[in-house]
């Protein structure tokens, strides 16, 4: 069994060379990792694709039994209710925006760049689970446009929440 430091000493060192973790959990500078620790645990199940995987492994269960929910900071409710107001609400991106992934608090912003200034052509390279790919194509399905999306990897479960 390892110490608590030894986990998070890794998540540190690891956080501290990669400035796309940086980018996506700034929270972490001051000191809260919660947010690493799921993302860890992402990575260790396999529903983040990440080449950190072998080495977040040797702390596995740590990981693991130290996974939270975020809190996030409006009641989803508040959210769901807001949209019957607004012609430009994205109910099937926001069910994605509840998901702990490493794009989930960017999805609301994709969705609204896109209807906002009428992008109506989206190429998307790189589609893993299909998070943006939802936001994309309901922001398109708005506004008339089209999104391309190309992976390297067949994306099954992007294709099946896609069909939605």
């Amino acid at each position: 069994m390892s110490s608590d430091s030894e986990p998070l000493a890794l998540l540190r060192d690891i956080y501290a060379r990669r400035q796309d973790l940086k980018e996506a959990y700034p929270e972490a500078q001051n000191g809260d990792l919660q947010a690493l620790i799921n993302w860890a645990c992402g990575v260790l199940s396999n529903t983040i694709e990440d080449s950190e995987a072998l080495t977040l492994r040797r702390y596995e269960s740590w990981y693991l039994k130290h996974q939270k929910p975020l809190i996030r900071p409006v009641p989803v409710n508040l959210m769901q209710s807001a949209f019957k107001y607004t012609d430009k609400a994205m109910n099937f991106t926001f069910e994605h925006m509840l998901k702990d992934t490493d794009i989930c608090e960017h999805l609301a912003m994709l969705y609204m760049i896109s209807v906002e200034f009428n992008l109506k052509n989206a190429l998307e390279l790189g589609v893993g689970t299909g998070e943006s790919t939802v936001a994309l194509l309901e922001a398109a399905a708005k506004i008339g446009g089209h999104v391309w999306s190309i992976d390297v990897d067949p994306c099954l479960e992007a294709k099946k929440d896609c069909k939605v």
